[in-house]
């Protein structure tokens, strides 16, 4: 008896708090009336927002500047799971332009590097452990990318570094080489760092894309004040090229003479860089590679165990 009521007690409730989450789902759709979307079917797509939002749209007189240009892009995947740790594979490139034509190229790798608990501090190897596996691909390709970095801004002089990514201070910033410290040699050695990303989910730059898609004029910046985003240079929405598309770049010192030096020494395909475009294709793994590699860690004496989908024998 006392089941019963009890039973009944917790359909009468939940009832209840059905009937509340009904209403607040109805109002918050009728929200939706006029709202822009783009279904997520596929990875990796960027909406293209029509805003009538008024924005502070500036064109760049740039002026030919010649000097040499330093790109730095990597790739990290994870090759497999120990039972000691995660054994992932990384490779890093370099690529050197100068007057409109890569000049150079410094590819390292593959190297691999088996993350456990004698080469992690505890938070890093706990994170790993509970199946944090991006952050550890970062930790990887943050500490490669900023030891190119410091290379290039060490050795460089009047020059211009490129970035993928942006200028914001990672929580997994190695401390002997990180992105403050590379700003700071930068500075001394009157270096510029631009840093590129093609994709953000930054609503702000979202809506405001289309502004510089509809328009034919090249170069342009749109500037940008994020509350909350905290980044150690200027971040702008900015299209390279009248072909190209807009991208947030985030600079330090002067905007004109980065994009002077960025300009009139490198080319570019649909308004990116090709020198950071090389540095990513030089850097990625094929199928192939990756074959190969498996093939070396069971050469080295690895045991390839028998492996289980729980979810799909469960579900």
């Amino acid at each position: 008896m006392n089941l019963e009521l009890n039973l009944t007690h917790i359909v009468s409730k939940l009832n209840d708090e059905l009937a509340q989450f009904e209403k607040e789902w109805d109002e918050r759709n009728l929200e939706l009336k006029a709202y822009q979307l783009v279904f997520e079917d596929k990875d990796d797509l960027t909406p293209y927002f029509n805003s009538d939002e008024k924005v502070d749209m500036q064109h760049v007189n740039t002026i030919n500047l010649k000097a040499w240009i330093g790109a730095v892009d990597s790739t990290c995947i994870l090759l497999a799971t120990t039972n000691k740790g995660l054994l992932f594979a990384f490779r890093a490139c370099v690529v050197l332009s100068y007057s409109g034509k890569p000049r150079a190229f410094l590819r390292l790798g593959p190297y691999l590097i088996h993350l456990n608990s004698n080469n992690l501090d505890n938070m890093n190897y706990l994170l790993s452990l509970n199946g944090e596996k991006n952050l550890m691909n970062q930790v990887i390709r943050i500490r490669i990318e900023r030891i190119l970095q410091k290379l290039l801004a060490t050795n460089l002089k009047n020059s211009l570094i490129l970035i993928d990514g942006s200028l914001r201070y990672s929580v997994v910033e190695p401390k002997p080489f990180n992105l403050k410290d590379i700003i700071e040699i930068s500075k001394e050695r009157d270096n510029h760092i631009i840093a590129i990303s093609k994709k953000t989910i930054i609503k702000n730059i979202q809506n405001l894309t289309s502004k510089l898609f509809e328009c034919k004029d090249a170069p342009l910046i749109i500037p940008l004040s994020l509350n909350g985003e905290v980044s150690l240079g200027h971040i702008t929405i900015t299209k390279f090229t009248r072909d190209g598309i807009p991208l947030r770049v985030d600079y330090q010192n002067s905007l004109k003479l980065a994009l002077s030096m960025l300009l009139s020494n490198d080319s570019f395909n649909f308004g990116y860089p090709e020198s950071l475009s090389l540095a990513h294709r030089l850097s990625i793994f094929n199928a192939l590679e990756i074959s190969s590699l498996k093939c070396y860690v069971k050469a080295k004496g690895a045991i390839e165990v028998p492996s289980y989908n729980f979810r799909t024998l469960v579900l």
